[in-house]
């Protein structure tokens, strides 16, 4: 590939790029659908029109939002909130040095996550905002 190419090809890029991102809340998660939805018009069953590969990738990005939703609504369905941490910070790639801005402190997040010490207002919210969730789910 030249380096034309490569220049040309990364202003295409970009907005393709936003499309395949992974999804990180519902109004993603709506226009992805409509998106996908013009597209299934649009392609219909033709393996060969020049937007398919885009339908499938956006269909495997839709995929795994909904089986992340799944997964998460079921651990809060159990009213675990340390499983609940424990599924978010590995969907988000954390550690628990990523939460002491959450909690004070890494020994105050070792406590919580082995349920030494339950959570207080103040950190549910911070977790909600962390990752941008109802904080209703951190809640026993």
């Amino acid at each position: 590939m030249r380096l034309k190419d490569i220049e040309s090809l990364s202003k295409q890029w970009i907005p393709v790029s936003e499309l395949l991102s992974p999804i990180k809340n519902s109004i993603d998660y709506e226009e992805a659908r409509t998106l996908l939805d013009q597209l299934i018009d649009e392609v219909g069953s033709d393996e060969n029109h020049p937007l398919a590969s885009l339908l499938y990738h956006l269909g495997k990005v839709i995929d795994d939002y909904e089986n992340d939703m799944e997964e998460l609504n079921s651990i809060g369905k159990k009213g675990d909130a340390i499983s609940m941490i424990r599924f978010l910070m590995d969907q988000h790639g954390m550690k628990q040095t990523d939460l002491k801005d959450v909690f004070g402190s890494q020994g105050n997040v070792s406590e919580v996550l082995r349920g030494i010490r339950d959570l207080n207002l103040k950190q549910i919210k911070r977790l909600a905002e962390k990752f941008h969730v109802d904080p209703a789910v951190f809640i026993d």
